[in-house]
């Protein structure tokens, strides 16, 4: 995951997210976290093995 922590890009394993981290997120990344989205441009989440979607869903700040 690519977490921003002092104002620094970091690359860290996801494990070592911890509460209130703001990460980075681009196409086709995976991330095995809960998450708050606080911008985002066309971003859709893939909630098939949660939910059954068979398409991605869209996702906005709101």
């Amino acid at each position: 995951a690519i977490v921003i922590r002092n104002g620094e890009k970091l690359n860290v394993r996801a494990e070592e997210l911890v509460i209130g981290d703001v990460i980075e997120v681009k196409f086709g990344d995976r991330m095995p976290a809960d998450m708050r989205v606080i911008s985002a441009h066309g971003f859709k989440v893939d909630n098939s093995s949660l939910t059954g979607e068979s398409e991605p869903q869209s996702r906005t700040s709101e």
